[in-house]
């Protein structure tokens, strides 16, 4: 991780999160840095792939997944902390009140902390694996397959591209959107593991292949 005597560090503004607390935007880049301060990492090294890589960072740390349908209350890739959160029974009545495209998932809310402390670990794990410095962290955290750097550029469909996972799944109870909670795997990984948890993941697996090995029997 990045070492904080290095860091900039200076305030860039005070925000409003969406749970109604305030939260500092400090900047991340290194002392004397070039340009404007930014609470977001250098993409500069990643050359002519900076802003895939840098936008591939936003989808997964910053703002929300997916495309949504015209008529949903859902806003399509807004920012996590700072749009409404809104529940499933909400949005069930704001789409019959014709209400389109007002706040987030509830279950997809996160504070800007968490965000960019998530954003900060997954680009630790992309630059080490574009300067070949791999380790433990650079690897599906589902099958254990170490990441090659190319595929962090296929497109989203690609089954061999990289998604952020969640070890356990999002809940409208509790933030799960943290650090702690985020990693890399490969898109395959992450449509087998749906909305479970890893544990409960290897148990139905587990079902399925002593299930399929007593069948072939």
């Amino acid at each position: 991780m990045c070492d904080t005597n290095k860091i900039c560090n200076k305030t860039i503004k005070i925000i409003k999160n969406n749970f109604d607390c305030e939260e500092t935007q400090k900047c991340v880049l290194e002392v004397g840095h070039l340009g404007k301060c930014s609470y977001r990492p250098d993409y500069k090294l990643f050359g002519k792939d900076e802003i895939k890589i840098k936008n591939k960072l936003n989808n997964a740390a910053l703002s929300t997944a997916g495309e949504t349908a015209k008529n949903s209350p859902i806003l399509n890739r807004a920012q996590r902390w700072s749009a409404k959160p809104i529940s499933i029974l909400e949005e069930h009545q704001l789409k019959k009140e014709g209400v389109y495209r007002v706040g987030i998932r509830k279950d997809e809310a996160s504070t800007f902390l968490n965000c960019t402390k998530t954003e900060q670990k997954l680009y630790e794990v992309v630059k080490k694996v574009y300067l070949k410095e791999y380790d433990e962290t650079t690897c599906c955290h589902i099958c254990g397959e170490q990441f090659k750097y190319d595929e962090f550029l296929l497109g989203a469909k690609n089954p061999n591209s990289i998604q952020i996972c969640h070890n356990e799944p999002l809940s409208e109870k509790k933030i799960m959107h943290t650090p702690e909670n985020c990693f890399w795997g490969h898109r395959q990984c992450n449509i087998m593991q749906g909305d479970h948890s890893i544990n409960s993941m290897m148990i139905r697996m587990k079902k399925i292949i002593t299930y399929q090995e007593n069948k072939s029997k």
